[in-house]
């Protein structure tokens, strides 16, 4: 049973990763082709030494780290993944969040 689910969950993850790589592939050449020169922040001395905390940096739409929220995995906080995502003994299971990670959406129980 345990391998017909992961055969059965890598195949779905695989088909729908698939599916987002052309839109993914689009948005990003056209935020280069649109904005490639755009200013999105300052770095100051106090960033270089003390962290480059709240510096948008890097594009990753997995996750984010806000001081005052704490970490967001695609917008969501560990609370809203717990109240969300499918579970096993209350707590998501891996192959729900790792869902969640690769294609930005809630998986359902199927």
């Amino acid at each position: 049973m345990l391998k017909l689910f992961s055969q059965n969950f890598s195949k779905l993850l695989k088909q729908k990763v698939e599916e987002m790589i052309p839109k993914v592939q689009s948005d990003l050449k056209n935020i280069l082709k649109n904005h490639r020169e755009t200013v999105v922040d300052q770095v100051k001395i106090d960033h270089l030494i003390m962290g480059m905390k709240e510096l948008p940096l890097m594009f990753y739409p997995c996750s984010s780290l806000d001081p005052k929220e704490g970490i967001r995995f695609r917008g969501l906080t560990i609370n809203d993944m717990q109240a969300k995502l499918p579970k096993v003994l209350n707590e998501p299971i891996p192959e729900a969040v790792f869902w969640l990670l690769m294609t930005g959406q809630i998986p359902t129980e199927e």
